[in-house]
């Protein structure tokens, strides 16, 4: 996660670099990649959450065996 922030900050530093020297080309493409890096922070975050939910859900399983949960007994 820590690489993926940083590759964002890289990416808004270039995409300043290329509008200040008029490089539309650059930006658009630049601003694309930066679009697609976001929406991927965005679903690991999710699929960190998800995998957290899971975690607790186990460890509440296992140390409390009489917890039904959704299902029933």
């Amino acid at each position: 996660m820590v690489k993926l922030r940083a590759e964002e900050k890289k990416l808004v530093k270039d995409i300043k670099l290329a509008a200040g020297k008029g490089d539309q080309i650059t930006v658009k493409t630049l601003a694309k990649s930066l679009v697609r890096l976001r929406q991927q922070v965005g679903k690991l975050t999710a699929s960190e959450a998800l995998m957290r939910g899971v975690g607790t859900n186990l460890t509440v399983r296992f140390f409390k065996p009489e917890f039904d949960g959704p299902e029933g007994p």
